[in-house]
């Protein structure tokens, strides 16, 4: 989990998903994935889990479609 408010001078300067002040590695993961296997899907910082959860199982089904 990358949480700025845990430790924010952890998370200084340039980062991976330096957009999200929370997220876990897994829906970072299943985001840049999307974007690779072209599932469309546009996550914001306000996702509730059960949207991160929905984009994991359809990149997951875009993985196993493409032979990965």
């Amino acid at each position: 989990m990358r949480d700025v408010n845990a430790d924010p001078p952890m998370f200084e300067g340039p980062c991976a998903g330096a957009e999200y002040s929370r997220i876990e590695v897994r829906n970072f993961a299943a985001s840049l994935l999307a974007y690779q296997l072209e599932v469309k899907a546009t996550p914001t910082k306000d996702w509730t889990p059960a949207q991160w959860a929905e984009l994991r199982s359809r990149v997951k089904t875009a993985f196993e479609r493409a032979g990965k």
